[in-house]
């Protein structure tokens, strides 16, 4: 029989888990290693920078968990309307544990960003700053809080870019992450509305309403459609680029379906937020094929 204090060591464990945000923290990694190679190309992995990449990889995911904790520590009252399974308002663990964890991530992004570059420490502080104020104030202030955390996701590119000494072509990553990223944010506002609106925060949809939420959002993903094939068609990138882009678009018109199409609930805005989701996996692995 396993005993009262394991068991709470174990909820213990998995709230934390699920605070950082797992696959989160693995697509600012995988945002980091595709910027690396956009930058420098297969020679971002030889031996002279493999070492760095590496590093801000693990100072981007830092940054990333970091975040995530910070997030959940300031949406206690939301999450028990819109995620009542969330590790804090399930119970799993405290506000105040949440508050050392973001703490610790925050630390540790920004000292392995100093054994990397200035750019880097300016690019992981500004990260934790921006994402401090995005909790504390800007996810209550609409549209800017949107753009603010799209910045911050797709700085990850660029962070990765940077680490091999070369930008290249990873300006290119940047922009259609930021697009992306952008309407899946302006998606999520819509899944949360009712939790929002009970708190008071002041986001697109309690701003703007419900269906122009929906048209930015879905202008947005038509936007990336069109901006997506660009690279192939303006620079030398590889048909295969083609291959992850049609992926890509597959889920985007999936969400547009379910934000406009279909019957427009709160199911519905959360399988648009996880399509919109599989297209940033499909986009890095286009990018990868170019």
């Amino acid at each position: 029989m396993v005993s009262a204090s394991r068991l709470s060591s174990y909820h213990a464990v998995v709230g934390v888990v699920q605070l950082l945000r797992p696959v989160n923290v693995v697509l600012s990694v995988a945002g980091v290693l595709v910027g690396a190679y956009l930058g420098a190309g297969v020679a971002a992995f030889d031996q002279a920078r493999m070492g760095r990449v590496l590093l801000a990889a693990l100072s981007a995911a830092a940054v990333t968990a970091a975040a995530n904790a910070l997030n959940d520590a300031f949406d206690v009252k939301v999450d028990q309307v819109n995620r009542p399974k969330r590790p804090i308002p399930s119970g799993k663990i405290t506000e105040s544990a949440a508050t050392r964890t973001w703490l610790i991530g925050a630390l540790v992004g920004i000292g392995l960003s100093l054994t990397l570059s200035v750019e880097h420490v300016l690019i992981a502080s500004s990260s934790i700053v921006l994402a401090y104020m995005y909790s504390a104030v800007l996810k209550r202030a609409g549209l800017i809080g949107n753009v603010v955390v799209s910045a911050i996701v797709s700085a990850a590119i660029i962070y990765g870019a940077l680490a091999t000494g070369q930008v290249g072509k990873a300006w290119i990553g940047v922009a259609l992450a930021f697009l992306l990223t952008l309407s899946r944010e302006i998606t999520k506002d819509l899944e949360d509305v009712e939790g929002d609106v009970r708190d008071g925060v002041r986001t697109l949809p309690t701003l703007i309403g419900d269906r122009r939420t929906r048209l930015l959002a879905v202008g947005l993903i038509l936007l990336t459609i069109i901006a997506a094939p660009m690279p192939f068609l303006l620079l030398t990138f590889d048909r295969l680029y083609l291959l992850g882009i049609a992926a890509a678009d597959f889920c985007l018109l999936g969400a547009i379906w379910f934000l406009w199409v279909s019957d427009k609930g709160k199911e519905d805005f959360s399988r648009a937020s996880l399509l919109l989701k599989s297209a940033m996996v499909a986009g890095m692995g286009a990018l990868l094929l170019a």
